[in-house]
């Protein structure tokens, strides 16, 4: 005889009304499939797949040539040229492969941050200001001026 307290079991669905089971809940929100719980059919399967489709790369994009680079985005590469350079070039002066700069864009109050990453480098550059455009125009300026200070990250 089962235990009113054991709420990890579930006969099949049929657990009295007052039981809590874990399986159930899990197929109910559609989190899992457990197959003998209640609502553990195919709209709960449905849910849990997922399409892989929208991860392949398009055919229409070509492999970069070693020594050259293209932006996808003609007019950001012609208002931050520098900025457009880091985050699309993938190959060094010298003809060896590197890791494009990322950029994180995060909006705060009023605020726009903007922070440029570098990888190979272990380093970030930041800035702050009121409109995107504003904090892009900053960190144009910063790198082509030369004096951009890049901070080291913390391992």
């Amino acid at each position: 005889m089962r235990s009113k307290l054991n709420f990890s079991v579930c006969t099949r669905g049929r657990s009295p009304p007052f039981a809590f089971c874990g399986g159930c809940y899990e197929n109910r929100r559609g989190r899992s499939t457990n197959p003998g719980h209640s609502y553990s059919s195919l709209t709960a399967r449905k849910l849990l797949t997922y399409d892989w489709s929208i991860m392949k790369r398009s055919a229409s994009q070509a492999p970069q040539a070693r020594g050259k680079w293209s932006c996808p985005d003609p007019p950001f590469l012609k208002m931050y040229p520098t900025l457009a350079e880091g985050m699309c070039d993938c190959w060094w002066d010298d003809g060896k492969p590197r890791t494009p700069w990322s950029l994180t864009i995060r909006f705060e109050g009023d605020q726009t941050h903007l922070c440029v990453n570098d990888k190979e480098g272990s380093m970030g550059l930041y800035t702050t200001a009121e409109t995107l455009s504003g904090a892009l125009g900053q960190l144009e300026a910063l790198l082509k001026g030369g004096g951009a200070a890049w901070r080291r990250w913390k391992k």
